[in-house]
């Protein structure tokens, strides 16, 4: 993809045009008094005189806020470049290169959730070969749901047979979601709206029954069963069946689950098992428990187990990935027969040892150890992290340089330090840092000044900014 055509952070962007252009003047910004509110922690004293801004409530900080929006749109306002930029953006945001997520294959089918801009919200929709978009059938359009297309799917799940799906929609990104049910042939919304099987503070859940009569999911506490304070906690497995009155809804499991537990519900593929993974908050501790197709529950881990996952085997088994006695993980073995942890056998043990400690290169590009990933496979999508201090430079031990690009490899190897230098670090910025309009800004933060010009055949060279969904 031409350079031209990246899509490009709207603040790095005014930035650096305006700031190339002659624009107006800074206005003078309002006044900031200082009121000193001091905090305890652990016995030591901190100080700060800005606390106050915090307080949204204040009508002085609103005022404050007010001011600092005015003096930004009188700059914004009179920069000669904002229009342009303006319809660059528009133009980029509302191209129609269509993207899909969240893909579920059941019943022959492929479920999915189909971005298309200029739409504001992604369209639910089913395929039957992900090869063939064209035969995409919409199933639920938000957007033709909400005139501001402020409805959005926070998620969905395919009935077994394929001739439902449940989707958890919420209202203004608040993620305070309701699950409806379509039928998946006819678009048709069915009478069943369930309320709060999702928040921001644990998420939610949804499980089909094999028949499709209904399905259990993560339920929040509802009207008055819960003080104010606790209304988005104190998560439980309810069932709904399909065609009957949610508040009828049976309770299954939870009640003595801790304030802070996260459930995700999941089913073996043949729907007679329905496994809840609970975590305790976000402190990486997980109990599980498995349902038979008779409703009986056995509780296979506890929070102290160091079980972090549990999956359904191909085999009639569970595979659990323990971290007890093993930081870097190891891979067990539970038969479904005999639901005793004690049981599990070792399948994969961890591994031997960490890799070897990153070297310093003379390229000086930064990468602190422990802080590093990788995404795609794609040279230009792989991500090379870096750290922001000129001071702190390792190398990242991971060849950016990947497949088709070994090339530029070779080149950047024969050339000076400094050019060498500055061509990896325009590799690790473009898959790195692409929220920057310029690699230039993100290399002056990453090389040393001596090290920051590259010349405009290696900028010709380099692969174009790639950019993953979270």
């Amino acid at each position: 993809m031409p350079a031209n055509r990246l899509p490009i952070s709207l603040s790095v962007c005014l930035f650096t045009l305006s700031a190339l252009a002659q624009g107006p003047p800074i206005p003078k910004p309002p006044d900031t008094p200082r009121h000193a509110v001091t905090d305890e922690y652990q016995g030591v004293k901190v100080t700060d005189d800005y606390r106050w801004l915090e307080n949204w409530d204040d009508p002085a900080v609103k005022q404050w806020s007010a001011a600092e929006n005015a003096r930004t749109r009188e700059y914004l306002d009179q920069v000669p470049a904002r229009d342009s930029i303006k319809n660059r953006l528009r133009q980029l945001a509302t191209a129609r290169s269509m993207t899909y997520s969240g893909l579920q294959f059941r019943a022959g089918m492929l479920f999915a959730e189909k971005h298309q801009p200029p739409l504001q919200q992604p369209l639910l929709v089913a395929m039957r070969f992900p090869d063939d978009p064209a035969s995409a059938r919409v199933i639920f359009d938000p957007n033709a749901a909400s005139a501001k297309g402020s409805l959005a799917v926070d998620f969905f799940v395919p009935s077994f047979g394929g001739k439902y799906v449940a989707a958890a929609l919420s209202q203004n990104g608040s993620e305070d979601a309701v699950a409806h049910v379509f039928e998946v042939a006819t678009g048709k919304q069915l009478r069943d709206v369930v309320p709060r099987v999702n928040f921001a503070t644990a998420g939610g859940s949804i499980a089909w029954k094999p028949d499709s009569s209904g399905f259990y999911y993560t339920r929040y506490p509802q009207g008055n069963e819960r003080p104010p304070e606790d209304a988005n906690f104190f998560q439980q497995v309810y069932f709904h069946k399909l065609g009957t009155d949610p508040a009828q809804d049976t309770y299954v499991l939870g009640k003595d689950f801790p304030r802070i537990a996260e459930i995700q519900l999941h089913t073996s593929d043949d729907g007679r098992w329905l496994l809840a993974s609970v975590g305790n908050g976000d402190g990486g501790q997980f109990a599980h428990y498995l349902m038979d197709s008779e409703g009986h529950w056995t509780q296979l881990t506890h929070f102290e187990d160091g079980i972090t996952a549990v999956k359904f085997g191909a085999d009639p088994a569970l595979y659990l990935l323990s971290r007890k006695d093993a930081p870097r993980g190891q891979i067990l073995r539970l038969p479904i027969s005999r639901l005793d942890l004690n049981q599990a056998k070792v399948v994969v043990p961890q591994s031997a040892g960490a890799p070897p400690r990153p070297t310093v290169l003379p390229s000086k590009i930064s990468c602190p150890p422990g802080d590093a990933s990788t995404s795609s496979t794609s040279w230009a999508g792989r991500r090379a992290c870096a750290s922001l201090s000129r001071s702190y430079l390792t190398a990242f031990p991971v060849d950016p340089f990947q497949g088709s690009a070994q090339g530029e490899k070779s080149r950047c190897l024969r050339s000076p330090p400094s050019d060498k230098s500055s061509l990896l670090a325009e590799v690790m910025c473009s898959s790195t840092f692409p929220r920057f309009s310029s690699h230039r800004f993100c290399i002056a933060l990453m090389l040393p000044p001596e090290a920051q010009l590259v010349s405009s055949r290696q900028r010709r060279s380099l692969p174009s900014n790639s950019t993953t969904r979270k």
